[in-house]
């Protein structure tokens, strides 16, 4: 109204318009009001109010002003920066806008409670930002809703700042219609971001955001980034978003071959060197990388492949082959947006049933009957349509023409004699590496990694009191030395007596690892409980094999020998085609 009334009240005094007459249009009884101030209180209220809306209305008109040359102003004087929603340096700007600004003086702030992971905009890099108190809290998370933490993040729209010194704008452009009066959500991280700073010289910009990168760069020192794959912001396709990060791994933590070990890191040692590229190139040899990781479920395929990941500081990229929204144009762009370095990983590759065995039973399969022939079809129609990945598109984006370089892809399977024989040729896969079922000697060392103290767990159990005196402290340091040396001898005996009743690789490494968490707190425990555990694991495999026998004899698939009966233990299935390890 306020507006409206400003127009009428000037277009008014050009007119000639008294005051009261326009004020006695907008407010009726106007008139009467002012007499009875004038009488009682002796107060014009005509005079008051033409002082107030005219007041008014030069601050309008001053806004406006003010606005124009607000505009003009950041056209000459400042230096501008756009980046785009979908790009990773908006994710980084907007982590450090929310360490700084969002935990600064800023006026415009916008919260919400829950565990950072969770309530962040911008993915699960919040938890692991280089910030102690942060990580704490995370860790100690509640699902209490009053121990919730409360999270801040900067507002959509403007916010100011100093950096170094300097005067920048941070705007965050909201995706929807937005005004300063309105409610101000929690950025979703999908929002474009402008950044200003006074100066037409773009340097300090560029600083501000190496800066920005050297603190995303920082805050994941000691954690591995995973992406995958999820529906476009702005499109029906698929494309790359961060998923999770995960602290890093140590290899040690993998039970593998020491030497198998050692040859796969260093081999990628070896290719990840600036003079590894330059040579390929001279030779015209395609620079990439491939490794096909087999073995029974549990064995430490992914684990592996997320220690080599944070071993040699590279993000994983894993792709789902069996995904109904992925095509083999949607793979192509995804592998065209790879890094230049990085791990792809291609999980339960065998589950996609990606192979050409398909095609040739359509081709050579005969005459069908009209019955048999469309339940056949409609097999393969909603076989085909799980699997939208053909063997030749998967080819294409591993060493086609238009391949991406520099990634390292890895590949695993349960099954590899299922595989094509042309996905893991030499030139796609260079080595085939086999995890198997725990040995005892892995069992052992299993054993005293998830009973031994961690280095940060034994110097808090250590630190003395600060009212300690120099002797007991020293006291202090030779009781707890001769306790650590005790520990670790009665964790070794311990061990030998575990692995001991663990069989020659008849259990996955996941399995043994399950059972000792279980027993974390009770290492003796566990040396007493793991052989009736390996009896009921036994059991429990027996059990499941006859389920599945018993389904296929009511499926009428199950397999018959050679004299007609159903072939049970005795029935010998013909060797299957391995990779062997190189």
């Amino acid at each position: 109204m306020s507006s409206s009334l400003m127009d009428l009240l000037s277009s008014a005094v050009r007119g000639g318009l008294e005051p009261d007459k326009l004020f006695e249009l907008y407010i009726p009884g106007f008139t009467s009001m002012r007499q009875f101030f004038s009488t009682y209180f002796r107060i014009d209220l005509s005079k008051i109010m033409s002082i107030g809306f005219f007041c008014m209305l030069y601050m309008s008109a001053g806004r406006s002003m003010f606005g124009g040359v607000y505009d003009q102003f950041l056209g000459y004087f400042t230096s501008t920066i756009s980046i785009p929603a979908d790009d990773r340096v908006n994710r980084e700007v907007l982590t450090y806008m929310s360490d700084h600004l969002a935990r600064g003086s800023s006026r415009f702030l916008a919260v919400k409670t829950g565990d950072a992971s969770i309530s962040s905009p911008y993915g699960s890099e919040y938890v692991y930002k280089g910030d102690a108190e942060a990580l704490q809290d995370a860790l100690r998370a509640s699902s209490d809703e009053k121990k919730k933490r409360i999270n801040y993040f900067p507002a959509i729209g403007k916010s100011y700042f100093l950096f170094q010194g300097r005067p920048f704008i941070f705007d965050l452009i909201p995706r929807f219609g937005y005004t300063d009066n309105d409610f101000t959500p929690v950025p979703s991280g999908e929002e474009p971001i402008i950044l200003r700073c006074l100066g037409r010289n773009p340097a300090p910009l560029k600083r501000f955001l190496q800066h920005c990168r050297d603190h995303s760069a920082k805050s994941r020192e000691s954690v591995t980034t995973i992406f995958a794959t999820q529906t476009e912001r702005y499109g029906t396709g698929l494309e790359w978003r961060e998923a999770t990060m995960r602290p890093i791994r140590p290899l040690n933590t993998v039970d593998l071959d020491e030497k198998v070990k050692d040859n796969i890191l260093a081999d990628i040692r070896r290719y990840l060197l600036p003079a590894t590229r330059l040579y390929y190139a001279r030779r015209g040899v395609p620079y990439r990388r491939g490794f096909l990781f087999w073995g029974p479920p549990g064995t430490g395929k992914t684990s592996f492949s997320v220690a080599l990941a944070g071993h040699f500081d590279l993000d994983i990229y894993m792709v789902s082959l069996a995904s109904k929204n992925l095509d083999d144009d949607g793979l192509a762009k995804l592998f065209n947006a790879l890094p230049s370095k990085c791990i792809v990983l291609m999980e339960d590759i065998d589950s996609a049933g990606i192979n050409r065995e398909k095609l040739k039973s359509k081709r050579s399969r005969g005459p069908k009957k009209e019955v048999e022939s469309k339940t056949v079809d409609k097999a393969e129609e909603q076989e085909s349509s799980t699997t939208p990945i053909s063997l030749s598109g998967l080819l294409n984006v591993i060493d086609g023409a238009a391949s991406q370089e520099g990634r390292i892809l890895i590949m695993t399977s349960n099954t590899p004699e299922t595989l094509d024989p042309a996905l893991i040729r030499h030139g796609r896969i260079d080595k085939q590496i086999k995890f198997d079922y725990i040995s005892k000697f892995d069992a052992r060392q299993l054993f005293v990694r998830m009973f031994s103290m961690h280095e940060d767990e034994q110097a808090a159990a250590d630190s003395p009191s600060d009212t300690s005196t120099p002797t007991e402290k020293l006291e202090m340091k030779i009781t707890t030395e001769i306790d650590h040396v005790t520990r670790r001898e009665n964790i070794a005996r311990l061990a030998l007596s575990f692995a001991e009743q663990i069989p020659e690789k008849k259990l996955s490494p996941a399995e043994v690892q399950g059972f000792l968490l279980d027993q974390r707190d009770d290492a003796e425990g566990a040396v007493e409980r793991v052989a009736g555990w390996v009896l009921d694991i036994f059991a429990a495999r027996a059990l499941e094999v006859e389920e599945e026998k018993e389904k296929a004899r009511e499926d009428g698939d199950f397999a018959l020998d050679s004299d007609g009966e159903e072939g049970g233990d005795d029935v010998v299935a013909p060797m299957p085609r391995r990779p062997h390890s190189r």
